[in-house]
C-alpha cells in the first residue's frame, strides 16, 4: 500500500475507536444507577437474572449510542405492572427483550399458547415468549404514547445451549427469535435495515421517563411476583 492509503487506514481505525469510545461512555453512563452492576455476577441458583446479565453483555457490545433499561416495570393499572427484562432505547426504534435462559430443544408455533422445552431428563411447557412480549409491547406503547408509525420490536433471546424449533419468519411485525450467542449480531442487523427515525434528544426523553419504573420497592416487586403465580 502506498504512505497515503496507510495514513488514511490509521485514520479510519482511529476515528472508529473514538467513536467506539464515545458510545461505550454513553452507555456505562446510564448504567451507573442500576441496583445491582455488570461486575455483580448472578448466582447459578437464579438462571432467570445470570440470563439477563449474559443478554446485557452482548447488547452492551453493540456498537453506537443508545440507552439501556433493565428490569422496567410498566403500569397497566392500579398497583399492578407488567416487567420488561431489558429495553434497549435506540435511534432506529424501541427493542423490548424477553430473556428466556432456557437449554435444549424448543418446540413451539408463534401463535400456540404454551412452548414446550425438552432435556435428556425432563419435559417443560411454558408460556409462549412471543405472546409474553407482545402484552409487554402493549403496555409500553399505551404509558408512553408512542407514535402510531414508530418502530417496536420485540426479541426474545435463549440461551446459549438452546436449539429452537419453531419455524423462523422474518420482516416487519414478527418477533426476533435468537440464542445468546447470535443476539448481537441479530441486533445489529435489524438496526442496520431500520431507518432511524428517533433523534438523540427523543431518546434521552424516553429513557428520563422510564428509567424511575425500574425502581421499584421490594415489596411493589414481591407483590408484582405473587399476582404472576396467581394467575
Amino acid at each position: 500500500l502506498s504512505s497515503s492509503a496507510k495514513y488514511c487506514m490509521v485514520c479510519g481505525a482511529a476515528l472508529t475507536f473514538m467513536a467506539y469510545r464515545r458510545s461505550r461512555e454513553t452507555k456505562r453512563k446510564f448504567l451507573t444507577n442500576r441496583e445491582w452492576g455488570m461486575d455483580s455476577v448472578p448466582s447459578r441458583e437464579n438462571p432467570g437474572a445470570r440470563g439477563e446479565y449474559s443478554c446485557m453483555r452482548e447488547i452492551l457490545l453493540v456498537p453506537g449510542t443508545y440507552f439501556v433499561l433493565q428490569n422496567c416495570f410498566i403500569p397497566t393499572g392500579y398497583k399492578k405492572y407488567t416487567e420488561i427484562d431489558i429495553l434497549l432505547v435506540h435511534r432506529t426504534g424501541l427493542y423490548v427483550i424477553e430473556s428466556k435462559n432456557i437449554s435444549g430443544l424448543i418446540f413451539g408455533q408463534r401463535d400456540d399458547y404454551n412452548w414446550t422445552r425438552f432435556t435428556s431428563s425432563n419435559k417443560m411447557t411454558f408460556y409462549n415468549p412471543i405472546r409474553q412480549n407482545e402484552g409487554h409491547i402493549y403496555a409500553l406503547d399505551r404509558f408512553i404514547d408512542y407514535p402510531r408509525d414508530g418502530h417496536i420490536q420485540s426479541v426474545v433471546v435463549f440461551g446459549a445451549s438452546s436449539e429452537l424449533r419453531v419455524p423462523t419468519m422474518s420482516g416487519p411485525g414478527y418477533a426476533i427469535l435468537t440464542s445468546m450467542n447470535s443476539v448481537r449480531r441479530e441486533l445489529l442487523t435489524h438496526m442496520i435495515r431500520q431507518k432511524e427515525e428517533v433523534s438523540l434528544e427523543q431518546a434521552q426523553t424516553l429513557y428520563r421517563r422510564l428509567e424511575p419504573l425500574c425502581h421499584l420497592t421490594a415489596k411493589e416487586k414481591s407483590d408484582h411476583i405473587a399476582r404472576i403465580r396467581e394467575n
